[in-house]
């Protein structure tokens, strides 16, 4: 007969590890609780055998009541899966599922209805998305966030590989146009999101939803989806690129008055020119004026002096007419005299 080690036992059955890691899921006896070293029928073998399956027991009653029982359920990685129920998987350094726990109420209810204890950890994530009670929250959300946390980096590395491969699949297979994220995350976002009363997924777009909006509480978004969040967040930046817009359509008003202040000003500026040219206008017509008076004046000086000179010249021509006459009077009285 084979002895197996009990890990879990759930309403009528109880989970147990047979040597060499294989679970089997038996009805449970009244009495068994786990840790028990427990016999799992088999059929009837040799003494020989037998006398190896009690050394087998021998050594798995050391396991259980040495050190090997912690050294099972210790954890070695914690898986987050969240949809809209966020749910947690504790695993153990053989990457098997040791214990899950839900952080909402849906959660709560996907976890009644499947049993994860002792899966592989890619296996058991698969288990919960592609589940009956899983599938409608998955089919009404397109947005799934997984996280592995692990103080040992390669565990952390593999093990969102193998989730990867596992969980993409169904994910693809139930929601094509579904967006599924694979996070590594550290103690400390733990730790916060823990606090928050969420699991570090969930805690991630909190974080963003907190930048994007710094005045909002976000334990007051806790109990919602990943979609819900990331809608909440869209909204924010929408709203913030609207009024940055807006303000930009301010400044551009602004600095259309400063267009028109400079286009007065250019105007005062023509305005001014434009005196400056009338001016100058001014200043030609009344130079031209004074030529033109000048001018007169010298034409008129001209005219004085041609008259002038021609009154000289009519005088000089009638004082010589004078001479002429007098002196013909004088010849004419010298010959009288005669």
């Amino acid at each position: 007969m084979k002895m197996g080690i009990i890990i879990e036992i759930t309403g009528k059955e109880a989970v147990i590890m047979k040597n060499g890691g294989d679970f089997v899921s038996l009805p449970a006896k009244e009495g068994w609780k786990k840790g028990d070293i427990v016999p799992i029928k088999t059929k009837q073998r040799s003494r020989r055998f037998l006398t190896a399956a009690a050394a087998i027991a021998a050594c798995l009653c050391f396991v259980v009541t040495g050190g090997g029982y912690h050294y099972y359920y210790a954890q070695a990685a914690l898986i987050s899966v969240d949809v809209n129920p966020s749910i947690e998987l504790s695993v153990n350094r053989l990457d098997r599922v040791t214990s899950s726990s839900a952080l909402n109420e849906d959660g709560e209810a996907l976890l009644s209805s499947v049993r994860l204890t002792g899966m592989e950890c890619g296996e058991a994530v698969k288990e919960l998305l592609q589940s009956e009670s899983g599938e409608p929250y998955l089919s009404g959300n397109k947005n799934v966030v997984v996280t592995v946390y692990s103080a040992n980096e390669a565990r952390q590395s593999r093990l969102l590989e193998e989730i990867r491969e596992t969980a993409d699949t169904t994910v693809t297979t139930l929601r094509p146009d579904g967006n599924t994220e694979y996070r590594a995350v550290t103690s400390e976002e733990v730790e916060a999101a823990h606090s928050c009363g969420v699991t570090a997924g969930k805690y991630i777009y909190l974080q963003k939803l907190e930048e994007a909006a710094p005045e909002t509480d976000i334990t007051q978004y806790s109990h919602c989806s990943i979609d819900e969040i990331k809608e909440h967040i869209s909204n924010c930046e929408n709203r913030h690129q609207t009024d940055y817009e807006e303000s930009g359509k301010a400044g551009s008003g602004s600095k259309y008055s400063g267009a028109e202040h400079s286009d007065s000003r250019h105007s005062v500026t023509e305005h001014l020119d434009s005196e400056h040219l009338d001016s100058e206008h001014s200043d030609s017509e009344h130079s031209d004026l004074e030529r033109s008076d000048l001018e007169h004046s010298d034409s008129e000086h001209l005219d004085s002096e041609q008259s002038g000179s021609r009154h000289s010249v009519s005088e000089k021509s009638n004082s010589e007419q004078s001479d002429s006459e007098r002196s013909r009077m004088g010849h004419s009285d010298s010959g009288h005299s005669n």
